[in-house]
């Protein structure tokens, strides 16, 4: 395999700098890890097919924090070859945020997934207490 495509993790999993230095007995595991892009999009695209990218949206993978999507609403990042649990934050994903419980990065392929986001507005519209002349037109 290409070194590139090798990764050393601590024993709880999470995946170390190439340049750390190791302390004796220290325990590592070695694994496959592949380049994933992560795209955060608004639900309405207009007839051209142009995709509307969610800025800002936090990502964290098994925990800890992969990188946040930029203007066109992408996250690119490198992780473990395996299963993940996958957490999106940002305010239009709720206070809970998305959960990508079965998010899966494959070695060797193209591992691009795209997340639509759940962006509501509520509007809500009253009249004014205040008497007025309903024999002419409003401008709503």
């Amino acid at each position: 395999r290409m070194r590139s495509q090798v990764g050393i993790f601590d024993s709880c999993g999470k995946m170390l700098e190439d340049s750390i230095l190791f302390r004796e007995e220290q325990r590592i595991e070695a694994g496959l890890i592949e380049n994933v892009s992560l795209r955060v999009g608004a639900p309405d695209q207009v007839a051209g097919g142009d995709f509307f990218g969610v800025e800002g949206v936090q990502v964290e993978m098994d925990g800890d924090g992969c990188g946040v999507t930029d203007a066109g609403g992408m996250c690119h990042f490198l992780a473990r070859v395996g299963r993940h649990r996958v957490l999106l934050h940002h305010v239009c994903l709720g206070p809970a945020g998305r959960l990508l419980d079965n998010f899966v990065v494959a070695f060797g392929q193209a591992n691009v997934t795209a997340v639509t986001a759940d962006m509501r507005l509520w509007v809500y519209a009253s009249r004014d207490d205040e008497e007025e002349s309903w024999d002419e037109p409003l401008l709503v």
